[in-house]
């Protein structure tokens, strides 16, 4: 299966709510601030330029079928760094 990775937009929110919907499964795992699912007022700051400290990217299989999500910290970027957040593989 050929996937591509690309950075979201405005348009991927949805799917992006989608594929993070996956964290509910861990509920009684993780803290509940981790496994609580974001929402579309959650996540457009992020897509309207009022919040720039992430850039959020979503895979998607060849029929354009959501398949992950994770977010890039621009934060950690000043120090060299790396740092994905909040990666999910949608089931």
């Amino acid at each position: 299966m050929k996937t591509t990775v690309k950075s979201a937009s405005k348009e991927d929110i949805d799917k992006i709510i989608d594929i993070y919907s996956e964290w509910k499964k861990f509920r009684n795992v993780l803290p509940s601030e981790i496994a609580n699912v974001d929402t579309y007022d959650d996540l457009i700051p992020y897509f309207d330029d009022s919040n720039n400290t992430r850039k959020y990217l979503i895979a998607k299989d060849e029929q354009k079928n959501p398949l992950g999500a994770c977010y890039i910290d621009i934060t950690f970027l000043k120090g060299n760094n790396i740092r994905l957040g909040n990666m999910m593989v949608k089931e």
